[in-house]
């Protein structure tokens, strides 16, 4: 029996069957991409804070660098 005697080759179980299929189907593309946002989020929170601490330790490393090479040279650093 179709649907409403519309269609006899659509069953309604068939129909159901398909709409909930299709509806599990973009449930899971929903989850997929809100899960990729939020790898790319955690990847450039990484990134920044790793950024942040390469800075740091350079710009430490040249002051201590710069104490213990330029004993003599203080005022040039100051140019």
């Amino acid at each position: 029996m179709g649907i409403n005697g519309l269609c006899p080759y659509l069953d309604l179980k068939k129909v159901m069957a398909i709409l909930i299929a299709t509806l599990v189907d973009g449930l899971g593309q929903c989850i997929e991409m809100l899960w990729r946002s939020r790898e790319l989020r955690f990847a450039a929170i990484f990134e920044a804070v790793t950024s942040v601490a390469r800075n740091f330790t350079m710009a430490l490393m040249s002051c201590v660098l710069g104490m213990f090479l330029g004993r003599g040279q203080q005022d040039v650093a100051f140019l």
